[in-house]
C-alpha cells in the first residue's frame, strides 16, 4: 500500500512539473503586441506595461502605458492615500501596486472601464482594440497630445 501511494505521488509530482501552457489569455497579448504596430512618435515597445480587457463584443481592449517612472514610490503612496479616502476597494485601488506595473508586464483587469486613462498624455499612452476573430488589430492611437 505505502508503494502504492509513494508510486501515485512520484506519478503526480512527475506531471506537475511538465510544460506549462500559456493561458488563453496570455497566447492573446502575445498576439496583440504581435500584431501591434506602434503609432508615429510612439516610444521603444519595451517601455510599455500592457493592459487588457474583454469588451462586451469579444473583443480585446488594449492600453499599452509608458510607466518609466523615477517616482514610482511617491505615485503609489499618492493613488493609496486617494483609494482609502474615497472608500474604494475596486481596481486599482485592490491591485497590489495599484496599476502600477513595469515597463513590459502586463495585467488583465475585468473591464474596458478599468484600463488606464491619461488625459493628453500623447504617445505615453496607447489604446486599441483587437479583434479575436480575425486575429487582427482594428484600432491603435496615441491618446492626444502633450
Amino acid at each position: 500500500m505505502l508503494q502504492r501511494c509513494l508510486a501515485l505521488g512520484l506519478t503526480l509530482a512527475a506531471a506537475a512539473c511538465g510544460p506549462v501552457q500559456p493561458s488563453r489569455e496570455a497566447t492573446l497579448a502575445n498576439e496583440i503586441v504581435a500584431a501591434a504596430q506602434l503609432p508615429e512618435g510612439a516610444n521603444p515597445a519595451g517601455t510599455y506595461s500592457q493592459f487588457f480587457a474583454w469588451d462586451e463584443g469579444g473583443n480585446i481592449a488594449f492600453v499599452f502605458v509608458d510607466q518609466r517612472r523615477e517616482n514610482a514610490a511617491e505615485h503609489i503612496a499618492r493613488l493609496k492615500r486617494s483609494c482609502k479616502q474615497a472608500g474604494l476597494n475596486t481596481f486599482p485601488c485592490n491591485h497590489a501596486r495599484f496599476g502600477l506595473l513595469k515597463p513590459g508586464e502586463r495585467l488583465w483587469v475585468p473591464t474596458p472601464y478599468h484600463l488606464p486613462i491619461i488625459f493628453d498624455a500623447g504617445c505615453s499612452l496607447i489604446k486599441g482594440l483587437y479583434d479575436v476573430r480575425a486575429k487582427r488589430v482594428h484600432s491603435i492611437r496615441c491618446n492626444g497630445t502633450l
